[in-house]
Parts: C-alpha cells; structure tokens; sequence
C-alpha cells in the first residue's frame, strides 16, 4: 500500500474542520432573513442576470451555450477527469497502478453515495430554477430549438453535476497533490458554468449546495480510515483490471510496469 490511501486513520481534528466549514456554508445561506442569505440571494441574482443576459449578443453565443448546456456535453468533462486521472495512475511507469485503480473505484463509488445521500438530506431546501424564477430571461431552448438542452429545473439545490466535478478537484488535491487539483479546479469551473448562464441552477445551488456536500464527503473520506479500508477491500478488483490497463496503454506506446 502506498501514501496514496494513507490518511493515518482517524483524525479528528481535520474530520471536524471539514463538517464545521460545511455547517457554516450551509448556516450562511439556510437562514432566510440573515445578512448572509441576502448577500448570497443579491450574488445569485447579479450572476444569473449577468450570465444569462450575455446570450442576447448573438446566434453564435446562443449556439455555443446551448452545444454546452446538452447533456452529451457533460461527456466531455467525465473524459477530461478520467485522462487527468490516468495520467495520475501512469506517473512513475505505471508503479502505483493497482492501488490507483483501486481508489478509482472506490471515490466513484463514494460520489455516487454522497449524490444519493445529498438528494435526501437537503430535499426540503429544494427549489425552482432561476430560468423559472427571474425575469427577464434569455431560454436556450427558445433561442436554439434544434439542440437539445437544458434550461430549467424544478429542483435546482444542490448542482448534481456541479457536486461530482468538485468532489473529483478534491480527490486530486488529497491524493495527487496542487497541480492536479488546480487543474481540476479549472475543470469543474469550466463544466459548471453552462448550467448557470442557462439558468438552470443559481450560483449558489454549485457553490453552497455542492459545496457543503463535498466538504462533508471529503472529511469522512480523508479524515476517517474510510479510503485505506475501502482501497484495501478494493484491490483484488483493481488486481484484475490493471494487466488490462497495462496492455492497452502497450498497445499505444505507452510503457506501464504492473
């Protein structure tokens, strides 16, 4: 086992860092009549009317927007994650392989969990769309009919999309270090944005909501023996996948030492 899926245990002090920040983001927002909710309610309306308003410049705009809004789009992000990961897994020939499939495995499985919980936690702060909400409003799917986008949403709190791409640029802060996390970071920003110019999410549903999800799963995750047990329990899976791994990346030139 490698420092990768080392974390030490249980750490207390960073596990209740991590939920305290994720209560206050949260606190800072859930309160309707706080100073801080109303900050972040003026923020929401600045960047929606911002971001949104930008789509009267032109066809071209409107066009890129809303290819960027479709849902095959968000392809493009999940691929951009996986080779900034497999990059990770091949530094050094390959060495730490296995052990990196195996935390593959398990962070995806962990995000899919967090999602799950997430949807059920925070269900009652549920709410309407900006697009459905604010007006005026410039609708992708008014302007650009013939691509298939989305603009809307009747449970906007938090971002789905927004809370895997931010848990990914944690991961790759823990386990890969600054550069790869900024490079996340850069990633999840970029991938985020289509969903708020079209007005299918607030500022605040990527921001606070996913946010604090993220906050909350990456402390558990990192600050608990949750990523060393799971990457152990993981690695007769990740044993049989790597030779296969291995053989693929030959197969383009790429030297890997399984």
């Amino acid at each position: 086992m490698t420092s990768d899926a080392e974390n030490k245990g249980w750490r207390p002090v960073g596990l209740l860092v991590f939920q305290g920040l994720a209560l206050l983001l949260l606190a800072s927002w859930w309160f309707k009549d706080s100073g801080t909710r109303l900050l972040w309610d003026q923020l929401d309306q600045s960047v929606f009317f911002n971001l949104n308003g930008s789509l009267a410049e032109g066809e071209s705009w409107q066009r890129f927007w809303a290819i960027a809004n479709n849902r095959a789009f968000d392809l493009v992000s999940a691929i951009l994650v996986m080779l900034l990961y497999a990059r990770f897994s091949l530094a050094e020939g390959g060495k730490y392989l296995t052990e990196r499939i195996a935390v593959f495995i398990l962070v995806f499985l962990f995000t899919l969990l967090m999602i799950e919980i997430s949807n059920g936690t925070l269900e009652e702060l549920a709410r309407k769309s900006p697009s459905l909400v604010l007006e005026p409003v410039y609708r992708l799917t008014e302007l650009v009919p013939d691509i298939k986008t989305k603009d809307y949403s009747g449970s906007s709190f938090p971002g789905d999309h927004a809370t895997v791409l931010i848990m990914w640029t944690g991961y790759f802060w823990f386990l890969a270090g600054t550069r790869y996390g900024l490079t996340a970071l850069l990633i999840a920003i970029l991938f985020s944005m289509p969903r708020v110019v079209a007005g299918a999410h607030w500022f605040t549903d990527d921001v606070v909501g996913s946010g604090v999800v993220a906050l909350t799963g990456l402390g558990w995750l990192f600050y608990t023996p949750l990523c060393q047990v799971g990457t152990r329990r993981l690695m007769s899976v990740a044993r049989r996948i790597a030779p296969i791994v291995a053989w693929v990346m030959r197969l383009i030139g790429i030297r890997v030492s399984v």
